[in-house]
This record gives C-alpha cells, structure tokens and sequence, in this order.
C-alpha cells in the first residue's frame, strides 16, 4: 500500500506503527476479551490509557501540576462557547483578538452569552497578521483575554504572545506541541487534538482550575438555575485539601452557593460495591465531623 502524507491544515498524519497497533488491538485490547471501546470509562484498562495520556501531555508540555489537563468530545469549536459559559460572569466583559476566521468564530459565540470588547481587530488586514501589544484596547477588570495562536485560514502567527492583567486563554488547535510554551502564562490552553496530536472531534485542556479543582464560575450558573447548594465528589488531584466540608464558594460576579463537600471516597472507589463496603461507607459518613449537628441524612447507591 502506497501511504499518502497529509500535510494540510485538517487531520494529522498518525504513525504507522499506532495504526497497526489499534487495529491487532480492536477486537481484543491486551488479551481482555473485548475492544477498549467497550469497556466502562472506570475500568482499569481505560484508566491505565487515560493516565498514561495525561501524564504524557503533561511532560511533553511541561504542564504545571497546579493545572488540569480535560480530554473532552466537541473538539475546540465546543469551546467557543463553553468558555463564556463558564468563565464569563453575567456583568463581565470579556477582551478578544480579532485576527482571522477563528477567531471571529469565538468572538460570534461568545457575544450570544454575554458582553464581548474586541481589544484589536486585523481579521480583514492584507498582508494578513496578528496585533502588535499596543494595538490592544485592554478592559480594566476583564474575566478574561482570549486569542488564536495560528489563524490557519490566513496564516498568521503569534510569535509574542499578548499581555494582560486577565487571564490569557488561547486556541493552540493548529500549532500546539509544535513549539516551547511557558503554560504558566496562560489561564487556559485548549485545542482540537486532529490537527498535532490525534483523531478528530476531540479537545485537549489546560486549564488552571478553581482553588478546589472546579470551575469558578459554576456558581453563577447554579444560581442563575435556581440552585443555592452544591455538592461535590471525589475530590481530584487539584483540589485543595485543607477545605471544610461546608463552606460559602464565590464566584467572580458575586455569586455564592453553599458547597457541601460529601464525605468518603467517592461512588468510583465503591463500582461494583458489596453489602460491607457500602456498610463502612454509610459508617464513616456517619462519623464525619461534617455531620455533627445534624439528625438525620442521605446517601445514594445505584
């Protein structure tokens, strides 16, 4: 078979050897007896892959450990919208560069859901190019400075990356992993993973994660649903340790839920769980210090 090397700006070219490794694999991944993708994403063969990916997207980017790395459906379009979602509160603006196809993409998404100031825009500039530090109308107190790192249409870089004193969220989608980066100049990094680092319909995240590995602007949207408690799992490596089991989380809009940190190791540690570890789970809950001061409670199992 003659292969045929993609050099375009879609799909990347994929190594011989992993195709072939997938495809002896498809049917009986390591002698399991089933496809990987029919197992549950808690199983230990796709947790092995899970946790090898992310440890390998941390070292090949020298991803800090105070950030999360999210492999998510959707690819990096999802985001244009998903970003103001979470990240931009209801009185809030947020900065974009305008500088290509991409993003006047995001900037159409991200205006739907709320206030948008567009810091420079070269978009239409003949020879085509990014703004230069100065060109940018900066907001005072922006949630956030969003820019494209290669606008793939037009062919413009970002050789210097901008400056702000909002976090700096950037779409890497085509030129991710293709340079150094110091991730920890930016709040979030996201991309379609097609283009430098595997199949279509897929985004890679870094991103530096609320105090207590959540996003910060989730109470806004509880409230805004008319919810004023949140209960949260199965803390992750990047939440913070020291929290109580009940405290008041804010958001940067002044919006505040009471969080409920339930105690235990989470439903993923009792999968498939018996009658004495459900036991030694409801015991433990019981002799939490959270529970002090209440009568009565309720768990689920299922």
């Amino acid at each position: 078979m003659n292969r045929i090397f993609n050099f375009s700006a879609g799909p990347a070219i994929l190594p011989v050897d992993v195709l072939q490794e997938a495809q002896a694999e498809l049917l009986d991944y390591q002698g399991s007896g089933m496809s990987i993708m029919e197992m549950s994403h808690r199983g230990k063969y796709y947790d092995a892959v899970h946790q090898e990916a992310l440890a390998n997207f941390r070292e090949l980017l020298e991803v800090p450990e105070e950030y999360a790395i999210l492999f998510l459906q959707g690819g990096a379009t999802t985001q244009f919208s998903q970003i103001p979602m979470n990240l931009l509160p209801k009185d809030g603006v947020a900065d974009y560069i305008n500088a290509g196809a991409w993003s006047k993409k995001a900037i159409a998404e991200a205006k739907i859901l709320g206030n948008v100031n567009v810091v420079a825009d070269c978009g239409k500039d003949i020879p085509t190019r990014q703004p230069t530090q100065e060109e940018l109308t900066l907001t005072p107190g922006a949630a956030y400075l969003h820019c494209c790192s290669n606008e793939t249409i037009s062919g413009a870089q970002l050789k210097v990356f901008p400056k702000s004193e909002a976090p700096l969220i950037c779409d890497m989608s085509s030129d991710i992993m293709s340079r150094r980066l110091k991730v920890s100049d930016f709040g979030m990094i996201y991309a379609g993973a097609q283009k430098n680092l595997g199949p279509a319909g897929r985004s890679t995240i870094g991103y530096n994660v609320d105090s207590f590995g959540h996003g910060g602007g989730l109470p806004q949207l509880l409230r805004l649903g008319g919810l004023d408690t949140y209960a949260f799992q199965r803390p992750g490596p990047a939440d913070n340790p020291s929290l109580p089991m009940l405290f008041w989380w804010e958001s940067a809009d002044g919006s505040r839920v009471l969080a409920v940190r339930i105690p235990g190791s989470g439903y993923s540690q009792s999968y498939a769980a018996t009658a004495d570890d459900i036991e030694r789970e409801v015991r433990a809950a019981c002799q939490n210090n959270f529970m002090q001061g209440f009568d009565h409670g309720v768990m689920w199992f299922g």
